[in-house]
């Protein structure tokens, strides 16, 4: 089995890529698969939220109340 094997930007150890800091040193390591990704809203979302706030904006609109 094999395994991958990094250096560390610190000590310039060989470190196991799957560690989160380095054992020698103590440096976080940024792996980049366990920060989160940001998702962006979809188009269709995006359509359905305009939407609902105009169709408030209209209902709010016809009882008198101001937004």
């Amino acid at each position: 089995m094999k395994q991958a094997i990094e250096e560390c930007l610190n000590c310039n150890a060989r470190i196991n890529a799957r560690v989160t800091e380095c054992p020698w040193c103590g440096q976080p390591r940024v792996i980049p698969d366990a920060t989160p990704i940001r998702k962006r809203l979809s188009l269709g979302a995006l359509i359905t939220i305009l939407t609902l706030a105009a169709l408030l904006m209209w209902l709010m609109s016809l009882t008198g109340r101001d937004v």
